[in-house]
């Protein structure tokens, strides 16, 4: 498992939490622009683009793609376990349901970032 990256995910989203969303694996938008998602309005930041997890696994190793499976070949991961990190519906119930319940961007991004370093204390089995 590539710790290393999955770290770099989760500081970039801690550092500004209106880059993370779940609903598209990236967003490409104007700075400034609102939108919806899943049911909180996020404000794209200056850099343009919000993302998930896999998302930005892919956009800080530099790749183009929205395929997340090779957001899976970079993190090292198997199919199974991206869906465990990539899927909310699949985080365990804890993380599922305090990131359902949030109601702004930063308790979502400090949430995901508790669900990454899950996922990497459990080695990819949750």
């Amino acid at each position: 498992m590539n710790v290393e990256l999955l770290q770099k995910v989760k500081e970039h989203v801690l550092e500004e939490p209106s880059r993370f969303q779940m609903g598209d694996v990236i967003h490409r938008a104007n700075p400034g622009e609102s939108y919806c998602d899943l049911g909180i309005e996020i404000t794209v930041p200056k850099c343009g683009t919000v993302a998930c997890i896999a998302g930005w696994s892919l956009v800080l190793s530099g790749e183009r793609s929205t395929d997340m499976g090779k957001a899976e070949e970079l993190l090292g991961i198997s199919d199974v376990e991206g869906d465990r990190l990539f899927l909310m519906g699949r985080w365990p119930n804890e993380f599922e349901s305090r990131f359902s319940s949030a109601d702004n961007p930063q308790e979502r991004a400090n949430i995901a970032a508790e669900r990454i370093d899950h996922f990497i204390a459990t080695n990819g089995a949750e």
